[in-house]
Order: structure tokens, then C-alpha cells, then sequence
């Protein structure tokens, strides 16, 4: 009787312990302000824009995965950063448009003067030496070709809340009338279908326009804007997007968290440990988590609790290695495990794992993101398909191999 109630106590123990871990766990809490509007990626360093009305923030750095946070700016309210090279462009509040440094914060420069742009500048995109700015109150859409040195504030006079760019196209998300598109780099703008929402967040997939809105829900476009529909989140208002190979997420006001896997015909909550007091304003991958930037500071994630691809060594492999699945033969799931080596050239690299049938054919993805030098393992639940011989094969850094595996049921 003593040992059957030790056991149980184990057991209880253990699923407490895993029902913690299978969480989204709160980051050290970012200091003057929690509200992080904006999240991205510079090579090894998380940053984090912050700041509300009430009380203003700074941009901060992260280089452990959200354990500390360093302030890098100064004070101010900090709506939308982004990337090119080693310039950060950041948007801020009124009357200050744009700033941009080149050495991590060392030093700040005002990107537009302020006879130009005397607004909020909610939304900042750069891509090469091209960036765009767009304000709210009064709205403009700006271009610059040469990294923020020469503006061209062009002819679309609205409050931008988000942009995007997806090849020639140009998505513009505006307060209240939708969506303008330009094939030119903004000389001219045609209003798309979407005309009536306040676009809040834009994202591309796989060639897929996402569009969030405030209290509709995501409305998506398969022909570049041309013509859009609604999606199943028909009621939420979402803040922003981010993706790791087929996983693709939204953070919403008041309602968490969503993810989808067939590019957004059904979604699913995964909010576990996070109070739908807090909204979530931004999303961000990076060092196989998922970051949340909310009304609450950073929240985060393991990608391997929504993917099932877990590291599962310290030690660092020094070649690609592709490892028979087990067990083999299996029903109806299997493990694949795998090796990631490491390299001067990248921090990450590119990984694809597909799985075929006996034919050749690609009948599912398993593996589809970045993942970091190490040892993985994947599961693949092969319950929808058939007995038989399939093959699974790895894809990286220009390494290539397949194995066979059978499925008996």
C-alpha cells in the first residue's frame, strides 16, 4: 500500500511538472514600461520597442533568450522597429517620426526632419537599402532609397497602422479603409477590396496576404490583393503575426494567442499561463521560441511544445547526421532524429525533413524552419495514412539524405 502511494505521488508529480513546463512562461519583467509594442530579430539579439501614453519606454536588447534586458534608447514611446543590415529604424510618438542607429544604440539619428513627418510613426519596414515609414495624426506613407537618408513623402494621405512587401507589391494597412496596394514602390496606390477596416497587421506566407484587423477578425488575399475573404477569427482583433515553418500565429487583443496549420482554415488557443487580461501586441521567433511582447511585458515559449521537434543533447554536432527512425517498423507514430551541425558561416540554419510515399510523392512536411546547431528529434503520426513503405529526408546547408521507414497497422 506504501509503495502503490508513492507511485501515485510520482506520477501526480510529474504531471504537475509537465503541465508547468507546457506553458508560455512571463520573461524577466522589462523595467519603465511592460508595454512592448513591437518585437524583432538582429542576428544574435532579441529588441524590444516599448512604451504607452501614460508612461514611456526605450528600446531594449536581449542576448539570452529574454532572461535580461538592457535598455539601448532613449526615452520615449516606441511603436514599430525593424532590420536592415546593422541599422535599426525605430517609430515613435509625435513629433519625432523616425529614428535609426548603426551602432546598437550607442547613438541616435532623427531619420526625417520634422517639417516632413509631425506624427506618430506606427509602422516601419525596411528591406535592403529601401524603408518605409508610416504616421498617423496627420497620416502619410513615406518613402526612402538610401537607408533614411532622402525621404518622398508619397501620395497616400491616410493613418497607416501597417505595412507590408511581398516582391513588386506594397501593402499599406490603413485606420478605417482597408488596404492600398502599389507595384511601383509607393509613387502610386490603388485601393484594394479590403476598403473598410482598420488593417492593424499584414503578413505573407507562402505567397497568402494576411491581413489583422481591429474587431474582424484576419481577412486573407491569394492574388495579391486583388480580391479577399474573411477567415475563422471573424471577431478578434489582431495585433500581429509571426511564423515557424507551417505553424503560423496571431496575437489578439484580450483573447491570446491562435495558431493555425493549414494557413488559417482553422485556428487554435494556446494561451496556457498567459491572463487574457494581457494583450498581445507582438510575435516573434527566434532561438526555437516563440516571443510574445504584451500589455504585460514579454511572455515566450518553446517552439518544440507546438511543433514537436525537441533538442535533445548539449553537445554540438560537428556533421549533418540523419538517424533511422524508431521504431521501425512503427504504428502509427515514429521518431526521427537528426543533426544539426555547427558553422562559422550562420547561427542557424534552414531545415526541411518531408516525408513521401512509395512513389516519391510529398505527402507532408515535418520540419519546415531555423533551428540552431544540435541534436533533434521529431515525431511523425502517420494515423491518416495507410500501411506501407514511406521515406522521409533531410534537407540543409546543401546536405541531402533519405531513409525508408515502414508503417504496419
Amino acid at each position: 500500500m506504501k509503495n502503490t502511494i508513492i507511485i501515485l505521488s510520482i506520477l501526480l508529480n510529474a504531471c504537475l511538472i509537465d503541465s508547468i513546463e507546457s506553458q508560455w512562461i512571463q520573461d524577466n519583467v522589462i523595467p519603465q514600461s511592460r508595454y512592448v509594442n513591437t518585437l524583432t530579430v538582429m542576428g544574435n539579439n532579441l529588441l524590444a520597442g516599448t512604451g504607452t501614453w501614460a508612461r514611456s519606454g526605450k528600446v531594449y536588447l536581449s542576448s539570452d533568450n529574454g532572461n535580461t534586458w538592457n535598455p539601448i534608447s532613449f526615452s520615449q514611446i516606441f511603436y514599430s522597429l525593424d532590420i536592415s543590415g546593422n541599422y535599426i529604424f525605430a517609430g515613435v510618438n509625435h513629433y519625432y517620426g523616425l529614428y535609426y542607429t548603426t551602432d546598437i544604440g550607442s547613438t541616435w539619428t532623427q531619420a526625417i526632419p520634422l517639417n516632413m513627418m509631425s506624427q506618430h510613426a506606427k509602422s516601419v519596414l525596411a528591406n535592403g537599402s529601401n524603408v518605409y515609414v508610416g504616421g498617423e495624426g496627420p497620416g502619410h506613407f513615406a518613402v526612402s532609397t538610401n537607408y533614411g537618408t532622402n525621404w518622398v513623402i508619397t501620395s497616400l494621405n491616410k493613418n497607416i497602422a501597417s505595412i507590408l512587401s511581398n516582391g513588386s507589391y506594397l501593402y499599406a494597412g490603413t485606420s478605417g479603409e482597408g488596404v492600398f496596394v502599389s507595384t511601383n514602390n509607393g509613387s502610386n496606390w490603388v485601393q484594394s477590396s479590403l476598403n473598410d477596416k482598420k488593417v492593424s497587421s499584414m503578413f505573407v506566407k507562402d505567397n497568402k496576404i494576411f491581413a489583422g484587423t481591429i474587431g474582424n477578425g484576419i481577412f486573407t488575399s491569394t492574388n495579391n490583393g486583388l480580391s479577399w475573404s474573411q477567415n475563422s477569427l471573424n471577431y478578434q482583433s489582431v495585433r500581429d503575426f509571426a511564423q515557424s515553418g507551417i505553424f503560423l500565429f496571431a496575437g489578439t487583443e484580450k483573447d491570446g494567442i491562435y495558431v493555425t496549420t493549414n494557413d488559417g482554415i482553422n485556428w487554435s488557443q494556446r494561451n496556457e499561463g498567459i491572463p487574457l487580461t494581457d494583450s498581445i501586441l507582438s510575435l516573434c521567433v527566434f532561438n526555437n521560441y516563440i516571443f510574445a511582447g504584451s500589455s504585460d511585458g514579454v511572455w515566450r515559449r518553446p517552439l518544440s511544445e507546438f511543433t514537436g521537434i525537441k533538442n535533445i543533447s548539449v553537445q554540438i554536432p560537428n556533421d549533418y547526421y540523419l538517424d533511422q527512425n524508431y521504431p521501425n517498423p512503427f504504428n502509427p507514430v515514429t521518431k526521427i532524429k537528426f543533426d544539426i551541425p555547427s558553422s562559422v558561416e550562420t547561427s542557424r540554419w534552414d531545415v526541411l525533413i518531408t516525408i513521401h510515399d512509395v512513389l516519391g510523392k510529398e505527402i507532408a512536411i515535418l520540419v519546415n524552419q531555423q533551428l540552431q546547431p544540435g541534436t533533434y528529434e521529431a515525431d511523425w503520426d502517420a494515423s491518416a495514412y495507410p500501411s506501407g513503405v514511406y521515406y522521409y529526408k533531410l534537407e540543409s546547408g546543401g546536405f541531402s539524405e533519405t531513409k525508408k521507414m515502414v508503417l504496419i497497422k
